[in-house]
This record gives structure tokens, C-alpha cells and sequence, in this order.
């Protein structure tokens, strides 16, 4: 057995050992938090990091890896990846279920997606390769992202950015569904607090900071 997978043994064994462990139980936490986040609920934390160790084996194995640093930051990242590979899968599987309820329902959030990357300074207006190589990756965030706002915070995204309606537009149709008009200065600012969230949610979503 080489030295570096003895340690990583060691590592991960001595990581999941005691619940009395903080870094275990940040963790556990973080793996839990992030099958809630992607749907996947029929999936527990054990499982995820029976892969990671599967994984990380065969690694050490075929010669891919000699050497993992910090273990917890390993682990996290091996699980991460995995959750993203399981999520797509089970994406696929729902896809037509998901286009049969985006005709019914006219959301486009592939166009949210765009404007938001763009306007909320994740990709840059003359950089759209970014959006576009990672498409799948960021329509899944963004749709996690957009589900945790409030409805009328959906409502009003999904009118200016989907709909393409001014603000004078967006008051308009609030009124005429007997809502409570706001003036266009109020849904100004409430749009600008709604997309600060989403972006805010994006990137916890995208990118979660590791552990140190």
C-alpha cells in the first residue's frame, strides 16, 4: 500500500470516526444540504461518501492520484462532483416531465439565464462562451437559486427578464390582476434586491466555500 493512500485511509477514517468531530459534522451537514438543494432526497450522506472513497481508491489505483493534501477539502470536492454527476442524471430522466410543464406554464428561464449572468456580472457581455459552455450546470443553480425567492420576487423577475416588461408595464399588469400597485421606483428597487438574493443564492449554489 503506498504511503499516500495510507494516509488518505487514515485521513477519511478518522474524519467520519467521532460525531463529536466538528470537521464530521460540517460534513455531514454540507452533504446533507446539498442533496436537499439538487432533489435529490432518496440519496443520504453515507452513500455519497461511499463514492468518494470508491473513487478516491481508484485513483491511488491507477496512478491518477499519489498524494491528497488535505482530506476534508478532498472529500468535499470528490462529493461535489458526484452530486453534480447525479443530479444530471436524474435531470435527464425528468426532462420531459420538465418540458411538458415549461410549455404549460411559458417559463423561459433559459432566458432569465442569460440576462441574469450577464447583468449580475458573472460572465462579462462580451465573454457569452461562458454561459454557453456551462449551460446545463448554471440552468440547474439558477433554478434552485430562483425557486428560494419569494413569489412576488419571482413574479417580478419573471416579468422583466422573461416577459420583457418595464417596470410601467409590470405595475400595470400587477394592477390588472388586482395586486397592489407599486410605483415603478418601488419595483426598481425591489428588482435590484431580488437579483442582489438570486445572485447571492447563485454563487452559495455554484461555487460553496470549502471548509478550512
Amino acid at each position: 500500500m503506498s504511503s499516500g493512500r495510507d494516509a488518505f485511509q487514515k485521513g477519511f477514517l478518522a474524519l467520519l470516526a467521532s460525531d463529536s468531530n466538528p470537521e464530521a459534522r460540517s460534513l455531514f451537514a454540507y452533504l446533507r444540504r446539498m442533496l436537499n438543494q439538487h432533489g435529490l432526497h432518496e440519496y443520504e450522506a453515507k452513500d455519497i461518501l461511499s463514492e468518494v472513497w470508491l473513487r478516491t481508491i481508484s485513483k491511488f489505483e491507477s496512478g491518477q492520484v499519489t498524494h491528497i493534501e488535505i482530506c476534508g477539502a478532498w472529500t468535499r470536492r470528490v462529493a461535489f462532483n458526484y452530486i453534480n454527476e447525479l443530479s444530471r442524471d436524474e435531470a435527464k430522466r425528468k426532462k420531459p416531465v420538465r418540458e411538458l410543464n415549461r410549455r404549460h406554464t411559458g417559463l423561459n428561464q433559459e432566458g432569465l439565464l442569460t440576462d441574469f449572468l450577464i447583468e449580475s456580472g458573472v460572465v462579462s457581455q462580451d465573454n457569452g462562451s461562458g454561459i454557453e459552455d456551462e449551460a446545463d450546470e448554471n440552468l440547474r443553480t439558477i433554478s434552485f437559486a430562483f425557486e428560494r425567492l419569494s413569489k412576488d420576487d419571482r413574479q417580478i423577475l419573471y416579468l422583466q427578464f422573461v416577459d420583457g416588461l418595464s417596470f410601467k408595464q409590470i405595475s400595470e399588469r400587477l394592477s390588472s390582476e388586482g395586486r397592489r400597485t407599486s410605483s415603478e421606483a418601488a419595483l426598481r428597487q425591489r428588482s435590484s434586491r431580488a437579483r442582489k438574493k438570486l445572485r447571492r443564492i447563485f454563487h452559495q449554489l455554484r461555487w460553496p466555500e470549502p471548509i478550512s
